[in-house]
């Protein structure tokens, strides 16, 4: 297997280079910081994965994966991130990437979940489905609410907002709330920021 790694975090790069050192289904590691760097390194080799973080200096990582499976289909991106977003995941999924894993997985699961997608052409998706689900379940009007009230706007004024009554706000939330599986407004945008719905 010969893997290129974009990430610019030195620490967890390093890391990986030990530890796959070790590996001996591991013919290459390559370890890049830059998209820059990236695109020079898939130019010259031969790679069968590449694992790229979402967030990387100068580019979006999303955006640099994108252009990178429109350029080479052949290619096989895992996005790597330190955030569980099922709106990150929903990109990934959609732009065709082979996977998305969060930073606090061991090295052996890595491995593991590497070899799924190279041998087993199985794309690898932390949790994705689940959070689809409630993603899916919630309304237009719903994930607006849930917006304006991270905002701190009070009821009174979200009801004007919206032309309903505030009774009608009162139940929208607890319809919400029951769809999240929440009891409060901060648990509510608490999942609401891992829905991907509000963005930090």
């Amino acid at each position: 297997m010969k893997i290129l790694l974009v990430d610019d975090h030195e620490l967890l790069g390093k890391s990986l280079e030990i530890s796959f050192e070790k590996e001996p289904k591991i013919k290459e590691f390559t370890f890049v910081k830059s998209a820059e760097e990236a695109q020079k390194r898939i130019l010259e080799g031969d790679y069968d994965i590449i694992l790229l973080d979402i967030n990387l200096k100068g580019e979006s990582g999303l955006s640099l994966g994108e252009s990178l499976i429109r350029g080479y289909p052949e290619l096989k991106v895992i996005f790597l991130s330190g955030y569980n977003l099922p709106e990150y995941q929903r990109q990934a999924v959609n732009m065709g990437a082979f996977g998305y894993i969060t930073k606090d997985i061991s090295v052996d699961i890595l491995l593991k979940k590497i070899e799924q997608v190279i041998i087993n052409h199985q794309k690898v998706f932390d949790n994705h489905q689940q959070f689809e689900h409630i993603y899916e379940s919630l309304t237009v009007s719903e994930k607006k609410l849930i917006k304006l009230i991270s905002m701190g706007i009070k009821q009174t004024v979200i009801a004007d907002e919206l032309s309903i009554a505030e009774k009608t706000v009162r139940n929208k939330l607890y319809l919400i709330n029951k769809k999240l599986n929440t009891q409060s407004t901060i648990e509510t945008v608490t999942m609401a920021i891992k829905l991907g719905i509000i963005e930090l």
